[in-house]
């Protein structure tokens, strides 16, 4: 061996290595020869082996390389692409770990930044963990070295596509049939100009929104309109910025989500916020509502209100002598906010745009 490549072999080890921590980014952080050593898919109390990919004069960089201590929490990633796919980083860590890392993270950014010390930590709220993700934009890649168009997130720590075969993230609607999409678009005569897709799902559809850099054929329309009747997904087509958006089909649905608990249904375009979890976002509402105790008398102000998501059931909650304001920068949402209050027979909200 050349002098170079041992020298270039002793700098990327194998080492060894006590995981302290998690970082913000969820990389396992350790400390040797007085530095830092953030590692991937490593965690607290591990004992591991790593190869050193990147040195910085105050932190370096590894790969892992195997785990010789597991920390107790360590669970298999349940999704094959995990480690590749940069769509997920901690699967490798229990979900009620998860939580308490996600918490932590939470309260010492509040200490370092804000001051804050809270008197007492609420019960995080918590719903299912898989098949949960309603909104995500995912990429689109003809790599004909690869087999032909990708459909995913992106590698991780790369601009490049991972190749996918399904998502037990996403809702089921569309992570079972990641490799459905990728045979649709691969008969497109526009398939390297097809570079996103995003998906809005609802309690009664999920859409897919095709952003086209060229026009679809005749052709093209005939196919997404068969996968779309086959599979129960609705395209919208995107060729420019947001105005542009069109439905592929003449009858697809509006999107709504529902909210039983205070008997509301709203309404949404497919590319509006809405929060990602829907149980989630249900639990939140109640649990913001409580600690409120929103009462008859009371005038309530939400900032950033986007279409309705809190103002609506606190208006509810209020009742008709209360009142709610709600406040949003964007004026398509606030019209959204107007329109769900309308759909929802609520008089005691105003939408107004900052």
């Amino acid at each position: 061996m050349s002098r170079r490549r041992r020298a270039r072999s002793a700098l990327a080890g194998p080492f060894e290595l006590t995981v302290d921590d998690l970082a913000a980014d969820a990389r396992g952080v350790g400390h040797a020869e007085g530095k830092a050593v953030f590692v991937a898919d490593s965690l607290p109390g591990e004992r591991i082996s790593y190869l050193r990919t990147r040195r910085r004069s105050q932190y370096d960089e590894g790969r892992l390389e195997q785990v010789l201590t597991p920390a107790d929490d360590r669970v298999t990633p349940r999704c094959a692409h995990f480690g590749v796919c940069g769509g997920c980083a901690l699967q490798h860590l229990a979900p009620p770990a998860q939580l308490e890392f996600r918490q932590r993270q939470l309260l010492n950014a509040l200490e370092r930044i804000g001051d804050v010390h809270p008197e007492a930590v609420a019960a995080p709220v918590t719903a299912p963990v898989w098949n949960y993700r309603r909104r995500a934009r995912l990429g689109v890649k003809h790599v004909p070295k690869k087999g032909g168009v990708l459909v995913g997130f992106r590698e991780r720590g790369s601009p490049f596509i991972a190749m996918l075969s399904g998502c037990d993230v996403l809702v089921s609607e569309v992570g079972d049939r990641i490799t459905a999409l990728q045979h649709l678009i691969q008969g497109l005569s526009i398939r390297e100009r097809c570079p996103q897709i995003e998906v809005a799902a609802g309690d009664n559809a999920t859409v897919l929104v095709l952003r086209v850099l060229d026009a679809p054929t005749a052709q093209d329309r005939a196919q997404l309109a068969a996968f779309s009747r086959e599979h129960d997904l609705w395209f919208y087509l995107q060729p420019g910025g947001l105005d542009s958006l069109e439905p592929l089909l003449d009858d697809t649905p509006q999107l709504v989500y529902r909210l039983p608990a205070y008997e509301l249904e709203l309404a949404f375009e497919p590319t509006d916020f809405v929060q990602i979890h829907g149980e989630i976002n249900a639990r939140a509402i109640d649990q913001a509502l409580d600690w409120l105790a929103v009462g008859s008398n009371d005038h309530l102000l939400d900032l950033f209100a986007g279409i309705g998501n809190f103002s609506l059931p606190a208006a509810r909650r209020a009742g008709r002598a209360g009142r709610v304001t709600s406040v949003e920068g964007e004026a398509d949402l606030v019209a959204r906010a107007r329109d769900n209050a309308r759909r929802n027979g609520i008089e005691n909200l105003e939408a107004a745009q900052a």
